[in-house]
């Protein structure tokens, strides 16, 4: 499954990476406030960056 995630993304373009790193973004900050104090969801965030430092190069991540 790891594998199939990993050349799904490499076969995006771009944009597609760019806007889905983010959505992932803002779903897990939507989430985060939601959740308020009780969890820190803080690494999480580390998520859409790896996904666009890796597949779109260090510049653009």
């Amino acid at each position: 499954m790891k594998r199939s995630i990993i050349n799904f993304l490499e076969g995006q373009s771009k944009v597609t990476l760019v806007s889905l790193s983010l959505g992932l973004t803002i779903l897990i900050g939507a989430i985060d406030i939601l959740v308020w104090l009780d969890v820190a969801l803080s690494i999480f965030y580390l998520i859409p960056l790896a996904v666009a430092a890796w597949f779109l190069g260090p510049l653009n991540g």
